[in-house]
């Protein structure tokens, strides 16, 4: 929209970042085998011969062949025809006898002296340990034992990190495999390896797949078909489409509302299984694991007869299943004991998934056993039986969540996962009476993303030395964030591309490394936060009326609560499509009594009814606005502090010296960018009216509104209101790149925000997309690090709108009570409405705790 308040400096950066030509930011269960990684040379013609047989599936000749080379005089063709061996083992599923012969293969290659081998044994062993007994210690130990001959060999270092990687991709810690993933990627990149990049950006998409994020990861298998290497094998060929199939498999199996559904899984799954059964893989892990995922696939797709054919080839395949293998034919058998109604044979799979899951590392596997629990439990008439096991369930998603970056998907994560919450909202609304617990559950699920990322902000709540190394930490982001602004500045815009590029790119780089760091700084609060202790969610206040919405298996149900109590309506399917008057009708009309006698309204959507203007809906012949002051909830677990008051910091705010009340301060940060002339009248007409209600007032205008100078203000203990005017974006997963743009280019970001010392008790954001919600955006930062109301545009904003809506939100202020940002903001909003009927008078909305 012309004249609108968003970044310039994204969209700067957006294409510098396509100028550069950067990277994929980029699973299947397991890959087919594993790449030798040096590819050292045969010692002699013989072990060519074997190596082109097992490669061609002929297993039995390469073993006769290589067991005839182990008697031969050189100690080299001896440790390599060991080292085959193991492979044809491994190939053949007997991961023991592999194991052995690798560990031998590897002392005898350093008795030869055969660095390059010694390392691909090591890398294969690596690989060995990790999918096959998930002996993650032993599995690092390897890998440590061959740092000294990769410090030597920079390609076999890069091949060393995607191993490396696979050992937290397998354990479940998304966060360390992401990080060594596209330190592979960078350093195949550099070192010109086609090869290397390929497996680690394929496995990066299957991660992405797993942490939520479907629509991204089918676009990268999409991607790297159409790049797929010519030397690819009809076993390095068969998992790639594997991969590709249950990256499709995981969006069908995606419960969250809006998912997305590119492609089937079933012909994807078709071709790897027929590339196993053509190639030399056709026996053991790698087959059984594409039957796997074929019988999940049919199994969703409810053709059950189908998938117990499927279950039962892949068990044929693998005898000696490995244990996440296990683990998925114990979830495919309970599903469909469930499904049959065989409840106590449900139960005791569900117990041995549980046994599983617990003594082999795998978090989804105990997830899937407390759901499965739950359901049959539930299936029995135990309701309180089930109700542990359910919570059991969702304690599992949020404690594993904590293991997926900020900013890398954890919403989408979190979203994929939701099945548990809507299940058990269901089994809740059957009971008698149970209403009040069903939205207990939907409150919970609507605030998981925003209460694993409140600890950021709970430095108080931490023992003393944990604390000190907390600040230590917010200390070197700070100063780090500033560096990297500084170094902004001097940017000339006009510079060559590829200069600029480079910029861009140490800009953003750091960026990601600061909120890394800033993140794994201090696990104790992670902890603090993820075991919900002394939390609650604010009650109904007296004449509030709380509407809160969350999917459940048809459709959506809303909740109405009040002092008197709550009441539950199922509404069905929803179209965000459909008129105003049907969506009020479906999502208001079954609470209009409520509305109608309601002082004030708090709502609390969930996913996709996050973006519906809930409060311009119509309601006989008005706008919900019309009939009560609206503020939108994202009910955050807040701390209490003595007598009930909310504490934002651990403390509550100490009265002035004198015992005299403080004159409030307010900071208006007005048009760092000088492009926008009505927000420069806006902060003249907002100083106006604070300092006619009694506020000092503090500004900082265009150029002096930079990074520094504005974190330097926001620390002040005596700002209680913020009023920013300017261009600001929604940009990033979960909207963790999103920011107020700043002088210079600078950017206060959403960590930036998390870190603050304090923030100040109200918040007006005056700029585009700063309300949005899709994870984590600026004014739910502003919120989660103690603000008490945050005023904020949902969607792009014309600069003339926002100047008006603010001289108008300022004007009622004095009308009604200094803290009711809800009530002065309906008054603006309404009047924008009556004066100029086409503009956007919805957009901005007050968001609460």
């Amino acid at each position: 929209m012309s004249g609108g308040r968003r970044s310039r400096t994204a969209r700067r950066l957006s294409t510098a970042v396509f100028l550069a030509g950067l990277s994929l930011a980029p699973h299947a269960e397991q890959a087919a085998q594993p790449r030798d990684a040096a590819r050292p040379k045969d010692a002699a013609p013989e072990l060519g011969v074997a190596e082109s047989l097992r490669r061609s599936g002929k297993l039995d000749e390469a073993e006769a062949q290589l067991l005839t080379l182990l008697g031969d005089p050189r100690a080299a063709v001896q440790a390599q025809a060991v080292g085959k061996l193991a492979r044809i083992a491994r190939t053949r599923g007997d991961a023991a006898k592999a194991k052995d012969l690798l560990y031998q293969a590897m002392r005898m290659d350093r008795a030869a002296g055969l660095r390059a081998q010694e390392i691909s044994d090591g890398m294969v062993l690596v690989f060995t340990l990790i999918t096959a007994d998930r002996r993650f210690g032993e599995a690092r130990e390897v890998m440590d034992s061959l740092r000294p001959l990769l410090a030597e060999d920079p390609a076999a270092r890069a091949d060393a990190l995607y191993y490396e990687a696979l050992i937290p991709y397998e354990a479940g810690d998304f966060r360390a495999a992401l990080r060594l993933l596209r330190e592979a990627q960078a350093e195949a990149l550099r070192l010109g390896m086609a090869r290397a990049r390929f497996d680690a950006l394929q496995l990066e998409a299957t991660l992405l797949s797993n942490l939520g994020r479907s629509g991204d990861a089918l676009d990268r298998f999409a991607l790297l078909e159409d790049q797929l290497p010519s030397e690819l094998g009809h076993c390095d060929r068969a998992a790639f489409f594997n991969n590709a199939g249950w990256a499709a498999l995981r969006a069908e199996m995606a419960i969250g509302e809006g998912a997305p559904r590119k492609r089937d899984p079933i012909p994807l799954l078709d071709r790897a299984r027929g590339l196993y059964q053509q190639g030399p893989c056709r026996e053991g892990a790698n087959l059984a694991n594409v039957f796997t995922n074929l019988a999940i696939a049919e199994l969703d797709q409810g053709r059950s007869a189908r998938a117990r054919e499927h279950l039962d080839s892949a068990r044929a395949a693998d005898p000696n299943p490995s244990a996440k293998t296990r683990a998925w034919w114990l979830i495919l058998e309970g599903r469909m004991a469930l499904a049959e109604g065989a409840v106590e044979r449900t139960l005791l799979v569900a117990s041995e998934l549980a046994g599983l899951g617990a003594s082999g590392g795998l978090p989804e596997a105990q997830i899937e056993a407390a759901m499965t629990r739950a359901l049959a439990e539930e299936r029995r008439g135990s309701s309180g039986a089930a109700d542990e096991a359910f919570a059991e369930a969702e304690r599992r998603i949020e404690d594993w969540s904590l293991s997926v970056p900020l900013g890398e998907g954890r919403d989408d994560f979190l979203a994929q996962r939701e099945r548990g919450a809507r299940l058990w909202i269901e089994a809740l609304l059957r009971r008698p009476g149970g209403e009040a617990a069903a939205v207990e559950v939907a409150r919970r699920g609507r605030a998981r993303l925003l209460a694993t990322s409140q600890w950021l902000s709970e430095r108080d709540a931490l023992p003393p030395d944990e604390r000190s190394r907390w600040e230590e930490a917010l200390s070197r982001y700070r100063g780090g964030r500033a560096a990297l602004e500084a170094a902004l500045v001097n940017v000339r815009w006009d510079a060559p591309a590829a200069t600029l590029n480079q910029a861009v790119a140490r800009y953003q780089d750091g960026q990601d490394r600061l909120r890394v760091d800033l993140e794994g700084a201090a696990p104790g609060l992670r902890r603090l936060r993820a075991s919900g202790s002394g939390v609650e969610r604010a009650d109904p206040a007296p004449g509030e009326l709380v509407l809160v919405y969350h999917p459940v298996e048809e459709g959506w149900v809303g909740f109405a609560l009040t002092t008197a109590g709550v009441a539950a309506r199922r509404l069905g399917v929803v179209d965000l499509r459909a008129p105003h008057e049907r969506l009020a009708a479906q999502l208001l009309g079954p609470f209009a009594g409520l509305i109608r006698s309601a002082e004030q309204i708090r709502l609390v959507p969930y996913g996709s009814l996050q973006g519906v203007d809930f409060h311009a809906l119509p309601l006989e012949g008005q706008p919900l606005a019309a009939l009560a002051p609206v503020a939108y909830g994202v009910e955050l677990p807040r701390k209490r502090g003595p007598e009930g008051a909310v504490d934002r910091e651990g403390g509550l705010e100490p009265p002035a010296p004198d015992g005299a009340p403080a004159r409030p301060v307010a900071l208006l940060v007005i048009d760092p960018g000088d492009s926008l002339p009505r927000a420069r009248d806006e902060g003249d007409q907002v100083e106006a009216a604070l300092t006619q209600r009694g506020w000092r007032v503090e500004r900082l205008d265009g150029e002096r509104a930079t990074y520094e100078a504005v974190m330097r203000a926001l620390a002040a203990p005596a700002v209680e209101l913020l009023h920013f005017a300017g261009h600001a974006d929604f940009s990033g997963l979960d909207g963790w790149k999103s920011g107020l743009c700043l002088a210079h280019d600078g950017r206060l970001t959403v960590a930036d925000i998390l870190a603050l010392p304090r923030t100040p008790a109200q918040v007006v954001l005056s700029g585009c997309e700063t309300g949005r919600a899709e994870g984590l955006g600026l004014a739910q930062a502003f919120v989660v690090a103690g603000s008490g109301a945050v005023v904020s545009s949902l969607r792009r904003i014309d600069d003339g709108v926002a100047a008006r809506t603010m001289r108008s939100f300022y004007t009622a202020l004095p009308l009604g009570a200094p803290d009711d940002p809800a009530l002065a903001l309906r008054e603006a909003a309404l009047r924008i409405r009556a004066e100029e009927p086409a503009a956007d008078w919805a957009s901005f909305r007050v968001i609460v705790p």
